[in-house]
């Protein structure tokens, strides 16, 4: 928990299985691979809590999430069985959790500013630091909607190529 303290944190609810291989990679790359991580890597710290869809942990989630929190490069709650369905009642209903993967973020002071920063990140990666909803409508309003977007660091010449 001391980790955690003065920081942003960045709830990823998901399926005790996670996400599919895939968002996983863009995931991590966004987060941790990301070159701005660099600076920013002490600022925020990701939290993942898994949480089955039914009321008790099936043998299959429990060995996932053991498998995949030894594995991933963020922090886990360590024993997510042990929670309240209290805890899943009030993530469901107030977080608005369908089974979906969804990132809240949190501010250092443990205020949620964004109900699902998910997408945002997976789309600027650390640029969207701090991951609130106010800062995703800034870097919307500031990105001109141009395929430039959509090819944005993937390959430099890319751009070039398609005469953007």
């Amino acid at each position: 928990m001391s980790e955690l303290k003065n920081k942003v944190v960045l709830l990823l609810i998901t399926k005790p299985q996670l996400l599919n291989p895939v968002d996983i990679f863009l995931l991590v790359q966004q987060t941790c691979d990301h070159p701005l991580n660099e600076r920013l890597k002490k600022s925020y710290k990701i939290v993942w809590l898994p949480l089955p869809s039914s009321e008790s942990w099936t043998e299959a989630e429990e060995s996932s999430f053991n498998f995949l929190s030894d594995s991933l490069p963020w922090h886990a709650v360590r024993k997510p069985m042990l929670l309240s369905s209290t805890v899943g009642k009030y993530i469901r209903e107030q977080w608005n959790y369908k089974d979906e993967p969804i990132m809240v973020a949190l501010d250092s002071k443990g205020k949620v500013t964004n109900y699902n920063a998910l997408d945002m990140i997976n789309i600027w990666g650390s640029k969207a630091y701090p991951f609130s909803a106010s800062k995703e409508e800034e870097l919307w309003q500031d990105q001109n909607l141009t395929m430039q977007l959509l090819l944005d660091e993937i390959n430099p010449l890319l751009a070039y190529w398609v005469g953007v």
